[in-house]
């Protein structure tokens, strides 16, 4: 399966005390959650779903609620199942690893387009035992797959704990009603998200700053940069900054991606302040840096990000001067322009003509 083409849009614990009275053995809490029916449904409106958690997922489970942009998968929610302890290292907000070597498959709610199962479809369906169809929504067929062929993974040594979350799947699919959706729509939300640029961090003269910078402006130009590289746009950049300063609704941030760490900020504020730049420098948090790394080729590259905090546009690849670097931005700003533009004029209701109704 293609695994770069998820798009996680949710992914959270599902009892709220999940981390209850944790043991100091490693095994499974029997810690009794009393949730509602109603505090256990849940409703996927990017998926047209809505469904039910059995009583026994109401601890030590976790659901991922994904979109595919490039699969025959059209969208899932996956249920998987962990030890206090592995739970507790993949929640950390720090944490960089693989959740799937933590966790093991209860079971998964998979949407694919009715008639057009591929070769992502049938590689998934072979991990998994049992596969039942739910039901048809919209042009697309339901799919329910439990009882993993692999089985339990890493530190799962109380299997009865896992083997009965299991078991309560056909609760899951008893639960499950559909909504009507929009298929389009969705897979547009799902690109958005996956373009969407969210922090919360510091600048490098430790000011706080975050992504809510976005909401500010009508556009954005972000130049990425590492002290480790031998290009040093500085010069250009600080004049870049003063130029944009004079224009209504443009903003522009650098971020230095090799950054928390004292000497790179140490070098980075130094080059900053030997080129009289004013502009603001970013320190990644985890969230950004994660970005980077499954965005970014390399460095400077320079995006474009509108009041939503998505990624418009193509990015700049390599060094720029300043008169390619404005010329790029007034391209960009007049595509936002106009879309805005067109977006008004759509929303615009049409006056209605009474010189016909009275006639």
């Amino acid at each position: 399966m293609k695994k770069t083409s998820l798009l996680f849009i949710l992914a959270a614990i599902l009892s709220f005390s999940v981390f209850a009275g944790c043991s100091s053995n490693n095994k499974t809490t029997n810690t009794n959650i009393s949730l509602t029916e109603e505090e256990r449904t849940t409703t996927v409106e990017e998926l047209g779903l809505t469904y039910t958690i059995p009583k026994e997922w109401t601890i030590n489970t976790m659901k991922y609620t994904n979109l595919m942009t490039d699969s025959d998968i059209f969208g899932e929610v996956k249920f998987v199942y962990g030890t206090d302890e592995n739970l507790k290292i993949i929640s950390d907000p720090n944490f960089t690893g693989n959740i799937e070597y933590y966790t093991s498959p209860i079971a998964r709610i998979v949407l694919v387009k009715t008639g057009e199962e591929g070769s992502d479809f049938e590689e998934l369906k072979s991990e998994y035992n049992k596969i039942e169809v739910v039901g048809e929504n919209c042009g697309y067929t339901y799919y329910v797959m439990y009882d993993y062929t692999g089985g339990p993974g890493k530190g799962d040594d109380n299997i009865d704990e896992y083997e009965k979350r299991v078991n309560a799947s056909t609760k899951l699919i008893s639960s499950i009603k559909f909504n009507e959706f929009d298929a389009e729509q969705s897979q547009q939300t799902a690109i958005n998200r996956e373009n969407m640029i969210t922090f919360v961090s510091k600048t490098l003269e430790g000011e706080d700053i975050g992504s809510t910078i976005f909401d500010e402006y009508d556009l954005t130009m972000v130049n990425f940069w590492g002290t480790y590289s031998d290009i040093n746009e500085a010069a250009v950049l600080t004049q870049l900054d003063k130029e944009i300063k004079n224009m209504e609704g443009v903003n522009f941030l650098q971020v230095i991606i090799d950054t928390p760490s004292e000497e790179a900020e140490e070098l980075a504020l130094k080059i900053k302040t030997e080129n009289g730049g004013e502009y603001t420098s970013v320190i990644p948090d985890q969230r950004l840096a994660s970005w980077i790394v499954n965005n970014l080729e390399g460095v400077p590259t320079t995006i474009f990000v509108d009041n939503d905090a998505i990624v418009v546009g193509e990015p700049i690849q390599g060094a720029k001067t300043l008169e390619e670097y404005l010329s790029l931005l007034n391209t960009q700003l007049a595509e936002i322009q106009a879309q805005k533009a067109t977006e008004t004029t759509e929303n615009t209701e049409q006056p209605t003509d009474i010189t016909n109704i009275l006639q």
